[in-house]
C-alpha cells in the first residue's frame, strides 16, 4: 500500500514538472536553457529547478501586471506611496486571479477569464473613484505668494529698505510676482507654487 502511495507521489510530481517544462519552455528557449537528456539526472533536475524558478517569476510578474492595471482604475494612484502602491498592486493582481478561477469552467480557454476579471475589477476602481472623488488641495493666496516673494527679495538683497510690488497674477499652476527693490530699483520676478506655496524659480533683472 505504501509502495502504491509513492508511485502515485512520484508520478503526481513528474506531471507537475512536465507541466511546468512545457508552460516555460518558450521562456527557457528565449534565454537559451536546453532539456538536458533524460538520463543525465543531475542536469536534468538542475533545468527543473531553473525552470520552476523562471515560471514563479512570471506568475509573480503577471499577479503586479494584472494588479497594477486594476489599480489604475482609481484616479489619484499616484498620490499614494510607491511602496502602498505596489502592494496593493499585489493584492489585487492576486484578487484577480482567485476571482478568474470560477469564470474559468465557464470559459476555459487560457487568459481570458483573468483577462475580463481585470477588466471588471478596474471599472469597479473606477466607479468607485469617481463616486468618492478626492478633494482638492487648497491653493495659496495672492497675499501668501507675496509674502513669500517679499521674503525671498529680502533674502537675495538684504540691504534692501523698500519692496514694492509691480504686478501678481496666476497662470493656473503657480503665482508669478513682479517686485521691485529700493533704493537698488532692482526688479525681481518670482514664482511661487499654487499648491504649496514654494518658490520654483526666480530672476532678477
Amino acid at each position: 500500500m505504501d509502495i502504491l502511495q509513492g508511485v502515485k507521489k512520484l508520478a503526481e510530481a513528474l506531471l507537475l514538472l512536465s507541466f511546468v517544462s512545457v508552460t516555460a519552455s518558450p521562456i527557457t528557449q528565449f534565454l537559451g536553457i536546453q532539456q538536458p537528456p533524460v538520463n543525465n539526472t543531475v542536469d536534468t533536475i538542475r533545468f527543473f529547478i531553473i525552470v520552476g524558478f523562471v515560471a514563479i517569476a512570471v506568475a509573480i510578474a503577471a499577479v503586479f501586471g494584472s494588479g497594477y492595471l486594476i489599480l489604475t482604475g482609481w484616479r489619484d494612484h499616484k498620490r499614494l506611496p510607491k511602496a502602498i502602491r505596489l502592494m496593493l498592486a499585489f493584492a489585487l493582481g492576486a484578487l484577480a486571479f482567485s476571482l478568474s478561477g470560477p469564470i474559468s469552467t465557464f470559459i476555459p480557454i487560457p487568459f481570458i477569464p483573468t483577462v475580463l476579471m481585470t477588466i471588471m475589477l478596474w471599472g469597479v476602481l473606477r466607479a468607485v473613484s469617481n463616486a468618492f472623488p478626492s478633494p482638492e488641495p487648497e491653493t495659496v493666496q495672492v497675499s501668501e505668494a507675496i509674502a513669500s516673494a517679499r521674503y525671498l527679495v529680502k533674502q537675495v538683497e538684504p540691504a534692501s529698505q523698500n519692496i514694492d510690488i509691480l504686478e501678481s497674477k496666476a497662470n493656473g499652476k503657480s503665482w508669478k510676482v513682479y517686485l521691485l527693490s529700493q533704493p537698488s530699483t532692482r526688479k525681481f520676478e518670482v514664482e511661487i507654487d499654487i499648491q504649496n506655496g514654494g518658490v520654483t524659480k526666480w530672476k532678477s533683472a
